[in-house]
C-alpha cells in the first residue's frame, strides 16, 4: 500500500498519471494503523460519553480498574489521566497501592474497546484491563 502525492515545480498539488510514494506501508503496518485508529476512536467515545475532558482540556478522573491476568483478577481504585491527540492515545494509572501492575497503556501497543455507558477495556498480549469511571471530572483543578 502506498500513500502518494504529486507536486508541480511550484510545489502545488497536481493531478498526475505517476505518483511518488511518500511512505511505503506493509500489510502489517496498514493493519496496525487501522487498529490504532479504531482504538483511538473508542477512547475518544469513552471520554465524550463520560464527559471526562475538563474545560482546560485535561482528562483526569477517579476510576475502578480491574486487571485480569492468567485467571487472576486485581481490582484497584486509581487516579487516571488520559493523553490524546490526532494519532496518539495513552492512559495512565497514577495511584496503585503497592501493586506490581502496569501503569501505562497506549493505542499503539494495546487494543481499546468501549462498552457504552459502562467501561473502557484494554487488551494486551496476555491480560485484559477494564476502567470504570467513578465520577465525572473528579480531579478538576
Amino acid at each position: 500500500m502506498f500513500i502518494c502525492a504529486g507536486f508541480s515545480r511550484l510545489g502545488y498539488l497536481r493531478a498526475a498519471t505517476r505518483f511518488q510514494p511518500l511512505i511505503s506501508l506493509t500489510n502489517d503496518d496498514a493493519a496496525l494503523f487501522i487498529i490504532m485508529k479504531d482504538s483511538l476512536t473508542e477512547l475518544e467515545q469513552f471520554i465524550n460519553d463520560f464527559n471526562l475532558r475538563q474545560s482546560n482540556g485535561v482528562i483526569a478522573f477517579t476510576a475502578t480498574v480491574q486487571f485480569n491476568d492468567a485467571g487472576q483478577t486485581v481490582i484497584e481504585e486509581s487516579e487516571v489521566h488520559i493523553i490524546t491527540s490526532d494519532n496518539i492515545g495513552a492512559i495512565y494509572f497514577l495511584s496503585f497501592d503497592g501493586q506490581a501492575l502496569p501503569d501505562m497503556f497506549s493505542v499503539k501497543d494495546h487494543r481499546f474497546t468501549y462498552t457504552a455507558g459502562k467501561c473502557l477495556r484494554i487488551a494486551g498480549q496476555a491480560y485484559d484491563v477494564a476502567v470504570f469511571p467513578k465520577t465525572k471530572n473528579t480531579l478538576q483543578q
